[in-house]
């Protein structure tokens, strides 16, 4: 760029005094121009002041500003905020491509689609809905996690549940865990009130006891865990497969993926 600069001054040094003339003469209309573009009176903020708006740039026209918050596109559609100041209330709905809503706003929290599926909150309860925006599965348990191999998990009264895409039970889990992740190649790793991690079966047995100080997601048949190794509580880090049996020996303080 400074280069360009120096070129460009060059190349007016070296123009006849008519071209000069003419090339001042053309700034002072430019700068005519800017000076008559409307502008904001100091203090005196845009009547649409912090709100957002989509544009298209191969239809152009003035921006709607109609939402206070607002997030990306993806597959064609976005979710927006409105603050709902009757209720004093936080809402997400969903548009899409034309600025028309698929959901209006209604969810308080929305997660990413995962398997077609989107898990959204309304008053601290939990539920689903599909790409079409229909509530496949009503907003009535108390946390839930995403789909994953078909299934996810679903919290009610203290209680760990396994459901499918139509919203039917599986499984009841019977063991009380602090939490839980999502089924990866039919195991889903989880916490025990003691804070270990181990993992269970799509049938909510545990298959590999809560033994870990930390786990991952099964991927390609192993799983990275970490397990604590002195009474000082360090720990090492070491892959297991789905039987449990150690196929990296816990010698290592941390292990990337390949």
């Amino acid at each position: 760029m400074p280069r360009l600069l120096i070129r460009t001054w060059e190349s007016f040094y070296s123009l006849s005094l008519v071209s000069k003339f003419m090339v001042f003469a053309a700034c002072l209309v430019f700068h005519a121009a800017q000076a008559q573009k409307p502008g904001f009176v100091k203090n005196n903020k845009h009547p649409n002041y912090g709100m957002y708006a989509f544009v298209d740039s191969l239809q152009p026209g003035e921006p709607v500003y109609k939402w206070e918050a607002v997030k990306a596109f993806e597959e064609g559609m976005a979710w927006v905020y409105i603050f709902d100041r009757e209720k004093s209330e936080d809402l997400w709905g969903l548009i899409d491509v034309r600025g028309h809503y698929i959901v209006e706003p209604r969810y308080n929290s929305f997660s990413s689609f995962r398997e077609d599926y989107c898990r959204v909150s309304k008053n601290g309860k939990f539920g689903f809905i599909n790409r079409a925006g229909q509530e496949i599965i009503k907003t009535v348990y108390d946390t839930a996690t995403s789909f994953s191999d078909g299934l996810a998990f679903v919290r009610l009264k203290k209680k760990w549940k396994i459901i499918d895409k139509a919203g039917s039970i599986v499984r009841d889990i019977q063991a009380n865990y602090s939490s839980v992740g999502q089924f990866r190649e039919g195991l889903c790793e989880v916490t025990n009130l003691a804070g270990l991690d181990g993992y269970i079966d799509v049938t909510g047995k545990e298959v590999i006891p809560c033994t870990y100080k930390y786990a991952r997601a099964f991927k390609d048949g192993k799983a990275y865990v970490e397990k604590v190794v002195n009474v000082y509580g360090k720990t090492k880090a070491g892959i297991i497969d789905k039987t449990g049996t150690p196929v990296v020996p816990f010698h290592y303080d941390g292990i990337e993926e390949f």
